[in-house]
């Protein structure tokens, strides 16, 4: 039997949005439409021997890079709270109780960013794909409303090297 693959991206999944408390604060936002971007650096010394390549060495860590943009029709909290993604990123509104998911509270304030794409043929006994990044701190975000659709965009980078990928069984 030939492995037939099925395309699965972001529109087959949700973004959830964690904060660092003992018991998360989260907010899930399913995707309509969207695009996802992780970059993860590598720092690399490139060492020469009188003026031809040698060899090279690992440098210094670099964070991760993290961006999404989600058309959405609607926004929900796993919690009675009504806090929103955009509050829960910033920490304001309904969400100043939110704590940042690094210990020190003198860095910058940080949450846990899981994008889980559902497999949308459970048949086949593939599982869902989960990519997860720790402790990312928001460099722009942007909200746009729409008479057709809403938008989120946000960038930012994540005090992490590289992401952590599984694929979970529902």
């Amino acid at each position: 039997m030939a492995y037939d693959p099925i395309t699965r991206n972001l529109t087959d999944g949700q973004i959830v949005i964690k904060d660092g408390t003992t018991t998360p604060l989260s907010v899930t936002i399913d995707c309509d439409e969207g695009d996802l971007s992780i970059v993860v650096h590598k720092d690399r010394k490139v060492i020469m021997n009188r003026g031809d390549l040698d060899h090279v060495r690992e440098g210094v860590s670099v964070p991760v890079d993290l961006s999404f943009t989600v058309m959405f029709s609607e926004f929900y909290t796993d919690e009675a709270s009504s806090y929103t993604p955009y509050e829960l990123l910033m920490q304001q509104g309904d969400a100043t109780s939110a704590a940042s998911t690094r210990a020190d509270s003198a860095e910058a304030y940080c949450v846990d960013v899981e994008f889980t794409i559902t497999n949308p043929d459970a048949d086949t006994g593939e599982k869902d794909e989960l990519i997860k990044v720790d402790d990312f701190f928001v460099e722009e975000i942007t909200f746009t409303e729409g008479d057709e659709y809403n938008t989120l965009a946000v960038s930012g980078r994540a005090m992490i090297t590289s992401p952590t990928i599984t694929k979970e069984a529902r």
